[in-house]
């Protein structure tokens, strides 16, 4: 039986994030899909069948925002870790994404230690995940 592969998703508008993190996860071994806004991440989340271990979404992006990727990241894998960032941050917004089910939140602009210790915290809710 071959062993599952960690997979990550990655939307934002910004191409050189999405290049930054896709070079980021794949020189760690891991798959990784960009999507250029919320709307197709969104639509590839509920088509997945729950194997994005791992989705990083900005928050404000056209189509869909971050807080509608979470929805759908949540509904593919309630156990899936999920990051949301953003560049413009109000007062307010960590605290609704975290209540909204964000399992991280980055201010833009992250470094990739902290993207790091990210991978580290999916990584190990992969690991204990129950088998089917």
């Amino acid at each position: 039986m071959p062993t599952p592969t960690f997979e990550v998703l990655v939307a934002d508008d910004d191409t050189d994030i999405c290049n930054l993190l896709s070079e980021y996860f794949r020189t760690r071994g891991l798959s990784c899909k960009t999507h250029p806004d919320g709307r197709s991440a969104v639509r590839a989340l509920a088509a997945s069948g729950g194997h994005y271990h791992l989705v990083v979404t900005d928050i404000g992006m056209p189509g869909a925002d971050g807080f509608e990727v979470l929805a759908a990241s949540r509904a593919a894998n309630p156990n899936g870790h999920t990051v949301m960032m953003t560049g413009m941050t109000l007062p307010d917004t960590e605290t609704r994404a975290v209540l909204a089910g964000a399992d991280t939140f980055l201010t833009k602009p992250f470094t990739l230690a902290q993207m790091d210790v990210v991978v580290a915290q999916a990584a190990e809710r992969f690991a204990s995940r129950p088998a089917i």
